[in-house]
């Protein structure tokens, strides 16, 4: 038994774990960041890993210890856990089905433009599940667990019917849960080994517990108020109640940003007096060049599709999607308005959409290249600190005369008329004025990440436009 080989970088994760005792057998079936970095982060607490993948280059690639994906410390983590023989890879998942109690799906789930969220992969695994019943019907009782973040309603109405075609029934023969990760990219094994909360919706409460008997290994005994027991839509849309609150504050401050840009003020000390009151914060307040990556961007439109189909009109959602493309635009027009862009040669610093990643998903460099050619820029010289970042970019936007990519800050900024920040990576946080120096002209740099001190750039020919802030005094009431 396999899953379909047709579904795009499908990987299985499985592992087994012992807990109060007790032996659970568990089964980790998703990709990425999630599957990923969940095996890391139970290796990293003793218990053993092991790995399923249709791919067996992949396979052979996860046990020689090196990391497919980009993100601080789980490269060094996955090499412990292959060195000290708590992750091993295999290739089919009809071997383990048996001795496994819970199964984790941590499958991607994109959807298109229009928010319609594509569920090929959570089906090809409930099918794999389903036909493992079939071969295996004295199996026992299993739970199987969505992680994966997906619409109300697909859990149950979705995986668990094509399940139930083994002729096991819910309940009795098996048990459905949801819980949604909350993780950051950039931090996401950080967030796995430290959670401020562990949600669990079931169908039962054998369902929840026996979900909460493998992730409690990430709580201490004093963070079991950190537990959240629920439903499974619940549970489900808790996940996405959050990415679009925080995508809500994300457009919310950019849209302050650009007052602040036409009343001459500062938008960074906004931003700091409403952090101070206890019921914002100041997580999320920080103006830039919109959200991106693979989640925030999916989300939302996902869940403003689905409230469009339930016969609900999600205002809010719409706007910040809007406005969130918007101010991807609004970067180019911070350059136009400031200098000539046909002819001329502009640096593009930043290709992830946020620092300590190589993903490139939904980034602004995405809305940014492709504009400046447009716009008839004579060189577009990008430049990101992540080798991976450049070549996924590179996929969709091959180099040539007039864009080249570089792996020096340096190569990229020589020569250039033009500079604009995109992603707030710590190389650039500490570049100096001397720097910018072999810039051609009268250089103007667009930071769309506030992230360069102005007081450096004061006396010297290089024109520094940061987002957000300005010193017009033109509006009048």
């Amino acid at each position: 038994m396999k899953v379909d080989s047709d579904v795009p970088h499908r990987i299985v994760f499985l592992y087994r774990c012992s807990l109060n005792d007790a032996m659970t057998s568990t089964c980790i079936i998703g990709a990425g960041y999630v599957g990923l970095t969940y095996a890391a982060g139970l290796a990293s607490k003793n218990l053993k890993v092991n790995l399923v993948d249709v791919n067996t280059a992949t396979i052979a690639c996860i046990n020689k210890g090196t990391c497919p994906i980009d993100e601080p410390g789980l490269e060094k983590a996955l090499k412990d856990g292959v060195k000290r023989g708590l992750i091993h890879g295999h290739a089919i998942l009809d071997l383990v089905f048996a001795e496994s109690d819970v199964f984790f799906v941590c499958v991607g789930t994109y959807c298109d433009d229009a928010g319609n969220i594509n569920l090929a992969q959570v089906r090809s695994v409930a099918q794999a599940i389903r036909d493992c019943f079939k071969m295996h019907p004295d199996a026992g009782y299993k739970v199987i667990c969505v992680k994966s973040t997906v619409i109300c309603g697909t859990t149950d109405s979705v995986l668990l019917p094509v399940i139930e075609e083994s002729g096991m029934k819910a309940g009795k023969d098996f048990g459905v849960a949801m819980s949604p990760e909350f993780l950051k990219e950039g931090s996401a094994l950080d967030d796995i080994l430290n959670p401020d909360k562990i949600v669990v919706g079931g169908i039962d409460q054998r369902s929840i517990d026996a979900v909460k008997n493998v992730l409690k290994a990430f709580l201490k005994d004093s963070d079991q108020h950190k537990l959240i027991e629920t439903d499974v839509r619940t549970a489900e849309l808790i996940k996405y109640a959050q990415n679009s609150f925080l995508a809500t504050k994300i457009s919310f401050i950019n849209e302050m940003a650009r007052f602040a840009e036409l009343f001459g003020v500062n938008i960074s000390m906004v931003a700091k007096a409403m952090g101070m009151d206890s019921r914002i914060s100041p997580k999320f307040l920080n103006a830039g060049p919109g959200f991106g990556g693979s989640c925030f961007p999916k989300d939302v439109k996902a869940l403003y599709s689905a409230g469009k189909k339930a016969g609900l009109d999600p205002l809010l959602l719409k706007a910040v999607l809007d406005v969130n493309e918007r101010q991807k635009r609004h970067v180019l027009e911070l350059l136009q308005q400031h200098r000539q862009v046909k002819g001329l040669a502009v640096a593009v610093l930043g290709l992830a959409f946020k620092a300590n990643t190589g993903d490139t998903r939904e980034s602004v460099c995405r809305a940014v290249i492709p504009g400046l050619l447009a716009l008839g820029a004579s060189r577009v010289k990008v430049h990101d600190p992540s080798a991976f970042a450049r070549e996924e970019v590179k996929k969709d936007f091959p180099p040539d005369e007039r864009l080249t990519y570089h792996d020096t800050i340096a190569e990229a900024i020589k020569g250039s008329g033009a500079c604009i920040i995109l992603t707030e990576w710590d190389e650039y946080k500490r570049l100096k004025f001397s720097e910018f120096t072999t810039m051609a002209g009268n250089p103007c740099i667009v930071d769309s990440r506030r992230i360069l001190d102005r007081k450096a750039f004061e006396k010297s020919k290089v024109q520094l436009v940061i987002l957000g802030e300005s010193e017009s005094r033109d509006f009048k009431p």
